[in-house]
C-alpha cells in the first residue's frame, strides 16, 4: 500500500513540475529573440551561454523605397 501511495505522489509531483519547466523554456526562448534575426550573433550567444535560439531567421532584404510609395509625398 505504501508503494502505491509513493507512486501516486510521484505522479502528482511530475504533473505539477512539468508545466513549470515548460514555461521556463518559453521564457528562455523569449529572452533569445533579440538575436534571432542575426545568425552570426545568435551563434556567438549560443557559444557563450550554451542556450540555443530555436528560431533563427534570415531577414529579407529591404527594397529601396520609391518616392511614389511614400505617404508624405
Amino acid at each position: 500500500m505504501i508503494i502505491v501511495e509513493w507512486l501516486l505522489l510521484a505522479a502528482i509531483a511530475a504533473l505539477v513540475v512539468a508545466p513549470l519547466r515548460a514555461g521556463e523554456r518559453k521564457y528562455e526562448q523569449a529572452a533569445l529573440l533579440p538575436f534571432a534575426d542575426d545568425p552570426p550573433v545568435a551563434e556567438r550567444v549560443a557559444a557563450a551561454t550554451g542556450k540555443v535560439c530555436e528560431r533563427v531567421i534570415e531577414p529579407l532584404e529591404e527594397l529601396p523605397q520609391r518616392p511614389e510609395d511614400s505617404l508624405l509625398a
